[in-house]
């Protein structure tokens, strides 16, 4: 069993669930002093604070690898003369320095 104390700040999100559930367990068995009760239960909120940023900053990353992928396919939707126009030209570009495309002298 892993112990809450003995887990670094950059444990994994699956060490850090068994540490919670570790605790979970000891203090459903209900043998413990209360002072102890307490300070696992301190440990425990911490534990499940950390299991929940871990969560969130997951989400966070698949949403962002999400965007990308949709911009990418949108990209793949463009119109012939887009395609003449490097990739890394329009999507890093301003609006003042998009490149000049050539067009047609009156």
């Amino acid at each position: 069993m892993t112990d809450a104390s003995s887990l670094s700040p950059d444990a994994s999100f699956e060490d850090t669930l068994i540490a919670l559930q570790t605790i979970v367990e000891e203090l459903e068995q209900g043998n413990l002093p209360l002072s102890e009760t307490i300070s696992r239960f301190e440990a425990g909120t911490r534990l499940a604070e950390r299991c929940q940023k871990l969560v969130a900053d997951a989400e966070l990353r698949i949403t962002v690898l999400t965007d990308i992928e949709e911009e990418l396919d949108d990209d793949d939707e463009t119109d012939d003369d887009d395609l003449m126009i490097p990739f890394w030209v329009r999507h890093h570009a301003g609006p003042t320095d998009s490149p000049a495309q050539d067009s047609p002298s009156p």
